[in-house]
C-alpha cells in the first residue's frame, strides 16, 4: 500500500483533493493495494493504463513532466502513449523507445534521426512534433500533437475499402505532406495506410472508420511516423539496406517501391510517390496491387510484376484516375511523377477534389 501511495504522490497521478482522500479515506478501508487501485479506478480517477501500472509497479507511470494515461500502439522498437503536460495540463502523443532498444546504437541513431526530420517539419498534413529528449542515460523519447483519429489501416479492415471521392481527397492530403517533406529535402520510405491518420479538427473524439470510408468532409489527414524518414544528402550514411544485418526490413512489403527494395539509401521522393500509389489502390479497391506471399515474395512481385490495374477490381473507375495510379506505381522511378504535388494537381485538374493550397511548381 505504501509503495502504491508513494507513486502516486511521486508521479502526481492525482490532484491534492482526491489525493488526500485516497490517502486519508480509501487506503485505511482497502485490503490490499490491488483493491485500493482498484478503488481509485471505479471513481474515475485514474485510467485503466495506469490502473494496470499501479497493479505491476513495473510500468512507467510518467516521463520527465509526461503523466502517462494510455498505450496507444506499439510498434517494434518503441511505444506511443496518450499523455498529459503537467506544465500545460494539455494532450499529448509520446513515442518512448522500448527499454532493450535504448541500449541499441543503430535504433538510437535512426530515432536521433526522426527526432531531427519532425522538428523541422511544419505543415497541416504532417504531425506536429512538440518536444523530445534523448540524452544519455534518459528514456528517449518524442513528443507530438495528441489528434483523436483512425489510421487508414484500421479504416481498411473495418470498412474494407474507401469510397473514390474521399480517397482522392486523402491522397492529394497525403501528397501534400510529402511535398513539403520534399521541399525539405526530406524521404519518409514507409509511406502506407497505418501511418497516414485521419482526424477531425477541434473535434475531442476520433471519425469512425464508417464516416471516413464514406466521407472526406472536414477531415485531415496527416502522415505519421518518421522513424525511416533521411534526408536526400545523407545516403552514405543511412543505416543498413532493406533488410538488415539484424533482418530489419526498412520499409513495409506491401508498398515498398522496387528500388527501395534494393536498396533503401538510393531512393529519392519518388518511392514515397510509389507507396502513395499502392495506398492509393487500396483504398480504391480494398486490396494491395501484389495480395499474398511472404515477404520475399512480395519484395519480389514489387520487382519483376507489372502492377493490376484498378479497373481489375473496381471495374467502374474513371480511366484518368486509374492511369494515375497506375502513373505512381509504375517500376522505373523516372517514369513516375518527379513530385507529390503533381499527384494532388492531376486529382484537381480531374475534378476528384475541391480546392486545396496545392503549389505550382516546376
Amino acid at each position: 500500500m505504501a509503495a502504491v501511495l508513494d507513486r502516486l504522490r511521486r508521479h502526481r497521478i492525482l490532484a491534492a483533493l482526491p489525493l488526500l482522500e485516497a490517502t486519508s479515506v480509501i487506503a485505511p478501508k482497502s485490503a490490499d493495494a490491488d483493491s485500493f487501485v482498484e478503488a481509485l479506478y471505479e471513481r474515475g480517477w485514474i485510467t485503466s493504463y495506469q490502473r494496470q501500472a499501479l497493479m505491476r509497479r513495473d510500468q512507467l507511470l510518467s516521463l520527465s513532466h509526461y503523466q502517462l494515461l494510455e498505450r496507444l500502439g506499439s510498434g517494434g522498437v518503441s511505444h506511443v502513449y496518450k499523455v498529459r503536460d503537467t506544465r500545460t495540463n494539455r494532450l499529448a502523443a509520446l513515442k518512448v523507445l522500448h527499454e532493450d532498444a535504448q541500449t541499441n546504437p543503430e535504433t538510437l541513431a535512426r530515432f536521433e534521426r526522426e527526432i531531427t526530420v519532425a522538428t523541422h517539419l511544419v505543415h497541416p498534413n504532417i504531425v506536429q512534433a512538440i518536444d523530445a529528449d534523448i540524452a544519455a542515460g534518459k528514456v528517449a523519447y518524442l513528443a507530438m500533437e495528441f489528434l483523436p483519429g483512425i489510421d487508414l489501416s484500421h479504416v481498411l479492415i473495418q470498412a474494407t475499402r474507401v469510397a473514390l471521392q474521399p480517397a482522392c481527397v486523402y491522397i492529394a492530403q497525403a501528397a501534400l505532406g510529402l511535398q513539403h517533406a520534399h521541399e525539405n529535402g526530406l524521404i519518409h520510405r514507409d509511406i502506407k495506410p497505418a501511418n497516414l491518420l485521419v482526424t477531425v479538427p477541434d473535434s475531442p473524439t476520433a471519425p469512425t472508420a464508417a464516416e471516413v470510408a464514406q466521407s472526406s468532409d472536414g477531415k485531415v489527414l496527416k502522415i505519421l511516423d518518421l522513424g525511416l524518414a533521411r534526408t536526400q544528402r545523407s545516403s552514405q550514411s543511412d543505416v543498413g539496406m532493406s533488410v538488415t544485418g539484424h533482418g530489419t526490413l526498412l520499409g513495409t512489403p506491401d508498398y515498398m517501391a522496387p528500388e527501395q527494395g534494393r536498396d533503401p539509401r538510393g531512393v529519392d521522393i519518388r518511392a514515397d510517390i510509389y507507396s502513395l500509389g499502392c495506398t492509393f489502390f487500396h483504398l480504391l479497391t480494398g486490396k494491395v496491387p501484389f495480395d499474398g506471399g511472404n515477404v520475399m515474395q512480395k519484395l519480389f512481385r514489387h520487382v519483376s510484376e507489372p502492377p493490376p490495374r484498378v479497373e481489375r477490381y473496381l471495374p467502374n473507375v474513371p480511366k484518368p484516375l486509374a492511369d494515375l495510379v497506375a502513373w505512381m506505381i509504375t517500376k522505373t522511378p523516372a517514369e513516375r511523377p518527379p513530385q507529390p504535388w503533381i499527384v494532388a494537381k492531376r486529382l484537381q485538374a480531374l475534378g476528384l477534389i475541391d480546392s486545396l493550397p496545392i503549389p505550382n511548381l516546376t
